[in-house]
């Protein structure tokens, strides 16, 4: 049996050129600010300073002016008073919950709509997903709210171009799916009235059960690709009751080779019993 686990990928590399811009100037917003570490609001902060074609659009459209805005999130933020910028950057928890919900908001939406990769415009919209946070608050200050940038977001979003990648991947999950709903006979029936991230995380264990060659789907390959998907609700889930879906996932492996391995012997045990 192959033990080894399959590689898993950094979340930063689905994204473009341009969020990876923002993930690394953010660091200077924080020096801006003169903040002793790095907090959501630093990561819209660095879209606005940045020149993103596509953000300057979104913003023009919902009636948003740049400078005001990047003066209301000053303002509402507050400035710190940290006279060298940290060797490290220390990220609280708090923060660290807001920016993982922005960054996985962000890489749902660019898979859903076949995108290819995380945009600068994900990111804002993954940003207005927390109400009553900084950036929620500046947009107010300004006369507007997450509502209004969120759909002048989804009018941009919806005419970006679909990755070819992408769409290629998504087809051949669709079929996929298919033949295993053909395989179970009514499994297409079962999963009628799941939402499209259930629908995403039962294929998933339907995989991760062939892969470890069970013949049946359990509640631990289901637990296996809830890890693995990118439903942002659920890792923040994970990421505040303090679990790493890594070290979980590698002790349910090594719990099902484990069980795998014991299981062995008694199945040869009784096909020499029924040959006898």
């Amino acid at each position: 049996m192959n033990d080894q686990q399959p590689q898993q990928r950094s979340l930063f590399e689905f994204f473009d050129n341009d969020s990876r811009t923002v993930m690394n100037t953010a660091r200077d917003e924080v020096v801006r600010t003169k903040r002793e570490g790095l907090e959501a609001e630093h990561l819209f902060g660095a879209i606005l300073a940045g020149n993103f074609e596509g953000v300057d659009g979104v913003l023009t459209a919902a009636e948003l002016d740049k400078a005001a805005l990047q003066s209301a999130l000053d303002e509402v933020s507050g400035m710190g008073d940290a006279e060298a910028p940290p060797e490290q950057m220390p990220v609280g928890q708090a923060a660290q919950a807001a920016i993982q919900v922005a960054l996985q908001a962000a890489l749902q939406a660019a898979g859903q709509m076949l995108h290819g990769h995380v945009r600068p415009e994900h990111l804002v919209l993954g940003l207005i997903q927390t109400p009553d946070s900084n950036v929620d608050k500046a947009l107010q200050k300004v006369g507007s709210s997450r509502d209004v940038l969120g759909r002048a977001l989804m009018a941009r979003l919806q005419v970006i171009p679909q990755n070819e990648e992408a769409k290629r991947r998504a087809a051949e999950a669709q079929r996929e799916q298919a033949a295993q709903q053909r395989a179970g006979g009514g499994a297409g029936a079962s999963m009628a009235g799941m939402t499209e991230s259930a629908q995403r995380v039962v294929a998933r264990a339907r995989k991760v059960a062939g892969e470890l060659r069970h013949g049946q789907v359990g509640t631990v390959h289901l637990l296996l690709a809830l890890l693995e998907d990118e439903d942002r609700m659920t890792s923040n889930v994970f990421f505040k009751v303090g679990v790493r879906g890594e070290e979980v996932r590698a002790e349910l492996l090594r719990t099902l080779r484990a069980e795998d391995h014991q299981a062995e012997p008694a199945a040869v045990a009784a096909s020499t019993g029924d040959e006898a």
